[in-house]
């Protein structure tokens, strides 16, 4: 039987009424449809133009997907990170999405908080053997054996 190259599917926001689109790409090599991606982080990816893309429209999503598939194939990652550099992302004043968002929501998080942990992940996770581990290979038994570890 023949398969679509990708499904689409909705998917709710938890912050707002609003929905998006999400992909899931057919692998043939495995015969499944691999874990849905976000369409709108595809758009993001791809430097498509959010006006002329909506992740909120079918046929928008639609046309991104194929776009990616174009692009990248079935591919699940577009590049591997390593989970200290991933930290590193996340504690970045300047940087992180994650504290963009709280600032703009208005919740307040102290810079010298953030520089804080930012040195942590520099002295002590990236020295590690965790810190050079691919991100999709970290598991919560490595995280908790290195909160264990660096408690010692």
């Amino acid at each position: 039987m023949a398969r679509f190259p990708y499904a689409l599917y909705k998917r709710r926001s938890s912050t707002n009424a609003r929905f998006s689109y999400y992909v899931q790409f057919w692998d043939p090599e495995g015969r499944v449809y691999l874990t849905g991606r976000s369409v709108e982080r595809l758009r993001e990816l791809l430097s498509l133009d959010s006006a002329m893309y909506s992740a909120t429209k079918k046929p928008d999503s639609r046309l991104i997907a194929q776009a990616w598939l174009e692009k990248y194939g079935v591919e699940k990652r577009v590049k591997e990170i390593q989970f200290g550099d991933y930290c590193l992302q996340f504690w970045d004043w300047e940087q992180s999405s994650y504290i963009r968002a709280l600032r703009l929501r208005g919740r307040s998080i102290g810079k010298e908080y953030v520089m804080s942990n930012h040195s942590y992940i520099k002295r002590y996770l990236i020295a590690s053997a965790l810190g050079d581990t691919l991100l999709s290979k970290v598991t919560s038994g490595a995280i908790e054996s290195f909160i264990l570890d660096f408690k010692q």
